[in-house]
C-alpha cells in the first residue's frame, strides 16, 4: 500500500513539471490498472524532449538544455525524487516524449491484494467514472495559468485527485 504523502509528492512533481513546460495545450491524468499494477499516466502537450534528455531525465540535476533551466528556474531534482520514491513503493516510471509535442510520464504502484478483489469482483458503475474522469483531467486551465507554477493551484487539484486513485 502506497505512503499517501509520497504518493501526492510524486503526483506533485510530475503535475508541476507538466504545467511549467505546457505553455498552452493541455495535462491530462489517467489512471489504469494492469497486471496487479496502478499505472498513473500523465501526459502534457508542452515542449516535449529529445531522446538524449529523456534518457537522463530521472538523474540529479538533469535539466535537459539550457532553454528548460531557463523556463523552470530550478536545479533538477524533482524526477530523481519521483524515480527514488515509486522504486521505494516497488514501482517503475517511465518517460515517452517527442521535441515540440509533449510528453507521457507513467508510474506504476502495486495494489494490495484487497484492492485488486475489488476490482475483479465488483466492476464500478458507468455513473463512478463519469464523474471521477472529469476530476483528474486538467485542461487549459491548469496550462495558461502562469501563477499555478508555484503550487498553490495545483495543491487544489492535487486534494481532488488523490481520493480517486
Amino acid at each position: 500500500m502506497a505512503d499517501e504523502k509520497r504518493l501526492i509528492q510524486i503526483l506533485f512533481n510530475l503535475l508541476q513539471n507538466a504545467v511549467k513546460y505546457t505553455s498552452t495545450g493541455s495535462v491530462t491524468v489517467h489512471a489504469d490498472i494492469h497486471k496487479g499494477l496502478a499505472r498513473i499516466h500523465i501526459t502534457d502537450t508542452g515542449i516535449g524532449m529529445n531522446e538524449e534528455t529523456q534518457l537522463r531525465a530521472f538523474q540529479p540535476y538533469e535539466q535537459g538544455d539550457s532553454n528548460m533551466t531557463a523556463i523552470s528556474g530550478g536545479i533538477g531534482l524533482g524526477l530523481s525524487i519521483c524515480k527514488q520514491l515509486v522504486e521505494l513503493h516497488g514501482g517503475e516510471i517511465s518517460v515517452k516524449s517527442s521535441l515540440g509535442k509533449g510528453s507521457t510520464f507513467t508510474f506504476t504502484m502495486p495494489l494490495s491484494d484487497a484492492s485488486i478483489q475489488k476490482f475483479n469482483s465488483e466492476p464500478p458503475t458507468v455513473s463512478e467514472y463519469k464523474d471521477k474522469q472529469s476530476q483528474i483531467t486538467l485542461s487549459e486551465i491548469a496550462a495558461t495559468s502562469t501563477s499555478s507554477t508555484d503550487g498553490e493551484d495545483l495543491g487544489f487539484w492535487l486534494s481532488m485527485m488523490i481520493p480517486l486513485i
